[in-house]
């Protein structure tokens, strides 16, 4: 099931988080366009918005750029919410896949003479390619 993002940001900060700050925080690649793949919003209190910056020498480039980014949040929202940035350090989230056998590229590996041997005597189709790429996998994974 897929919740749109709006909604669930709307239902785990209901009573926490003003209209507006929500909208900084969701709409935040529409704000600044690719400056997103360099910062991420962490918070937003008062008239100040934390920024997560990936990589120091952007934190430079933001913070020479901080007024802009004031101007295009504000005239985002139609109003002077945001007064002040703050810019600090943080490691960037690398979403990976599961080691799934349908998503890893697959690397032809030897099976060993016995294991070759061993295969050949499996008399069920099914079994015997289940068990080939049962071993193909922790060859892979051993690897």
């Amino acid at each position: 099931m897929l919740l749109d993002l709006q909604k669930l940001l709307n239902s785990c900060w209901s009573g926490k988080l003003a209209g507006w700050q929500l909208k900084i925080i969701s709409d935040w690649p529409i704000i600044v366009g690719n400056i997103c793949q360099q910062a991420r919003v962490e918070k937003v209190y008062g008239d100040t918005i934390l920024l997560g910056v990936y990589d120091t020498c952007w934190m430079q480039q933001l913070h020479l750029l901080s007024n802009m980014i004031i101007r295009k949040i504000n005239a985002h929202l139609e109003g002077d919410y945001i007064k002040q940035i703050r810019l600090k350090y943080v490691q960037k989230h690398e979403f990976s896949h599961p080691k799934d056998p349908q998503i890893m590229e697959f690397k032809a590996y030897p099976l060993s003479p016995i294991e070759t041997r061993a295969l050949k005597k499996i008399k069920d189709l099914e079994l015997r390619t289940a068990m080939h790429n049962f071993l193909t996998r922790c060859h892979r994974e051993n690897q």
